[in-house]
């Protein structure tokens, strides 16, 4: 027979259960539902076990598990840690040259955890996968430090959840210079004219070779090539200042005896 009045109410409540669970979910003692008291997060816990207690006015109970799935959403976006790698690279580096090491992380699980990394295809670097979700950056193209002295490589991570979700990380190489170009003359040939009867020592020319190397590699020292000049060494006529370029007379130059004067200038690091 069907129990009615006080004998036919029955109470819920949960069993055995850990202060955390009691802090998530709640269980209506009239009704017997069960709601949730606060946001689930499948990274923290995926599986739920609750006891629940029927019991009614006279006392007689019953006890079920009821067991709570919870589903992953793409909610977490990929991280990236560089593990290794340097921030300055010589411009002389081959193809192949290990850049960084890094590694990619998403707490979310199948799909939504799983992450692809790029970067921009104009740059002369690339991506290989490495063991589990380890990547390296490498070059793939010789570098010219006086093209691009600086690189801010733009590494994205994104997952494949719905809609998936990306992250970007920013590796910045400094390219150092090596010593790869050598000085030049903006001219091939300079013709200069000086008075005669001039002053000794006196400058009468200034030349200027350009290197777009830096620092040491771009020290530029001049030298005149040796040779005689009606039967004297040249440089007993023009010396030249190794560190500025400048040209100076040691003689007082007479144009009935000497009209014309040809030298080499070189420019060496």
């Amino acid at each position: 027979h069907t129990l009615t009045g006080v004998h036919g109410e029955v109470t819920y409540s949960f069993v055995k259960i850990t202060e955390k669970i009691s802090q998530i979910f709640c269980l209506n003692v009239l009704t017997g539902e069960i709601s949730t008291s606060a946001n689930l997060d499948y990274e923290d816990s995926s599986f739920y076990e609750l006891g629940v207690e029927a019991r009614d006015g006279p006392g007689l109970r019953d006890r079920a598990k009821v067991l709570i799935t919870i589903l992953d959403v793409n909610d977490n976006v990929p991280e990236v840690v560089v593990t290794s790698g340097s921030r300055t690279i010589a411009e002389s580096a081959p193809p192949g040259t290990v850049i960084a090491l890094f590694q990619v992380f998403d707490r979310d699980s199948g799909l939504n955890g799983l992450v692809t990394c790029s970067i921009p295809r104009s740059l002369p670097f690339e991506l290989e996968k490495s063991v589990g979700n380890y990547y390296r950056l490498v070059t793939n193209a010789a570098l010219d430090r006086e093209e691009v002295f600086l690189y801010n490589i733009t590494v994205t991570a994104t997952d494949k959840g719905t809609p998936p979700l990306s992250t970007e990380t920013i590796i910045s190489l400094n390219v150092a210079d090596t010593n790869d170009n050598p000085p030049t003359f903006p001219h091939s040939s300079y013709s200069v004219y000086v008075l005669e009867n001039n002053p000794r020592g006196a400058s009468i020319f200034s030349v200027n070779a350009l290197d777009p190397d830096v620092d040491q590699n771009a020290q530029v020292s001049y030298s005149l090539a040796e040779d005689t000049l009606q039967g004297a060494p040249l440089s007993s006529y023009v010396s030249i200042n190794s560190d500025t370029g400048i040209l100076y007379a040691l003689r007082s130059f007479d144009y009935e005896q000497l009209r014309d004067l040809q030298l080499w200038e070189t420019a060496h690091l």
